[in-house]
């Protein structure tokens, strides 16, 4: 059995390259001495200082997520740090099968944020987050590798050092390196977790460099178009978690992470997120309000009182010709009520909104009291029952809702726009088209 000083190898792990033409070999190993599985980094013999740095780094970062360290070496002139066996996976195995869903992300990025906020706090800054440097023992992440890690004073390098799709620009250009270094790789990382995708691409001869330098980043939805709702709020995180100059960037790690929390928080499509993620979040989740029955009633009631307005003053028909108007008003009301409350769920979440009290309330309201107005000036100006009363009844309510909804749930296009509008004025004169001939006869 190979041994390195009293630790024996049990089996390799992995094979991690550090700097070019150098790569440090994880080992299972077993401490006979202590009774108890470690892993054993060992370094190729020219690196014995870069281990024993890394090693001095992470000692000093105890009881934080970050992986511990017990003990460092050097066996027949092979450098070695010896730390606890994470018995997960990687973040980077756990996302080969599938992006991770937001709520699922939030104990990931929180515990991410710590281990940095801890480190920070020492002026140790990471500079290689990435998902194969996250460790999970059981369900919680610990921060590992800080084989390039630097001391605030000590955080320039001769030349780029990382890894490329996760390198902000200051690391490209070998500048200093600060907490701003490791908040933009934190940000590439939390939008490669949620979209599956990195936000910037390698150019034509795999270089990642213009993109971090240059190019805009992505909004999240080009990727993964269910985290619609969410689109506002996390691609302003991203806008800032990933700005090109570090003094744009978050102020601190723990102030990034309160703001994705945030941004994760706000209203999202309930289909996206697990039952137990509704109950634990009831209070942060606006969903449309428990008595949305009452409003669509009365929005009917006030539909059907006036069309029995309308054939009161044409002083039409027996008590049976007025039972046919009111079980017509009654349903036309009702069929108008659904469809206008469905049209304004799916419109809402088409236009990347969720139907909340602030959204469907005022549309209501908007759509009652003007079905009253348009009723009246109708029968004012084109007279009782004829077609132009009917059509003003239609346009003026129609209008109103979908300029209401339109102001607190923006379209994003015309054509959006224009289509939730006709919609709305199809059912609403479809659901009426009934009544108003049963008036008119």
């Amino acid at each position: 059995m190979q041994q390195v000083g009293r630790y024996q190898l049990r089996q390799p792990l992995a094979e991690r390259q550090f700097a070019e033409d150098m790569h440090a070999h994880l080992w299972l190993a077993f401490d006979p001495a202590l009774q108890r599985e470690v892993v054993i980094k060992m370094l190729p013999a020219n690196a014995l200082e870069t281990a024993q740095r890394e090693g001095r780094i992470m000692a000093q970062l105890n009881d934080v997520p970050i992986v511990p360290v017990y003990d460092q070496g050097e066996a027949d002139g092979v450098p070695f740090i010896v730390m606890e066996y994470m018995r997960g996976a990687t973040l980077s195995d756990k996302l080969q099968s599938a992006p991770i869903a937001p709520y699922a992300l939030l104990p990931i990025a929180k515990r991410l944020v710590d281990g940095l906020a801890a480190a920070h706090a020492q002026q140790i800054f990471h500079c290689d987050i990435k998902p194969s440097n996250v460790f999970f023992n059981g369900d919680d992440a610990y921060i590992g590798d800080f084989g390039i890690a630097w001391v605030d004073g000590n955080g320039v390098s001769d030349e780029p050092i990382g890894t490329p799709p996760f390198m902000p620009p200051e690391q490209w250009r070998a500048e200093r390196l600060t907490p701003q270094t490791d908040i933009y790789q934190c940000g590439v990382l939390f939008f490669l977790a949620l979209t599956g995708h990195y936000p910037f691409q390698p150019d034509a001869a795999g270089s990642y460099r213009h993109a971090h330098c240059a190019d805009p980043v992505p909004s999240v939805q080009l990727f993964l178009p269910e985290l619609a709702t969410l689109v506002p709020s996390l691609d302003r995180f991203f806008a800032q978690a990933l700005a090109k100059e570090p003094a744009c960037r978050f102020q601190s790690i723990t102030e990034m992470g309160d703001a994705f929390s945030r941004s994760i928080r706000e209203p999202i499509i309930v289909p996206f997120i697990d039952v137990q993620s509704i109950e634990n979040e009831a209070s942060t989740v606006q969903q449309f309000p428990l008595r949305r029955e009452v409003w669509i009633g009365a929005s009917i009631a006030v539909y059907m009182l006036g069309w029995l307005a309308i054939a009161w003053l044409t002083h039409a028909g027996g008590w049976i010709w007025w039972l046919f108007v009111l079980m017509a008003a009654f349903i036309a009301g009702a069929v108008a009520g659904v469809a206008h409350y469905s049209i304004l769920r799916i419109s809402a979440g088409r236009l990347g909104q969720t139907v909340s009290a602030k959204t469907a309330l005022p549309t209501l309201w908007a759509w009652s009291i003007l079905t009253v107005v348009g009723l009246i000036l109708g029968g004012l100006i084109f007279g009782i029952g004829t077609f132009g009363h009917w059509l003003l009844s239609m346009l003026l309510p129609t209008a109103g809702a979908t300029i209401q909804l339109a102001r607190h749930s923006p379209p994003r296009g015309f054509a959006q726009f224009s289509i939730v509008g006709a919609s709305w004025l199809l059912i609403h004169s479809l659901a009426s088209l009934p009544v108003a001939l049963l008036v008119r006869s």
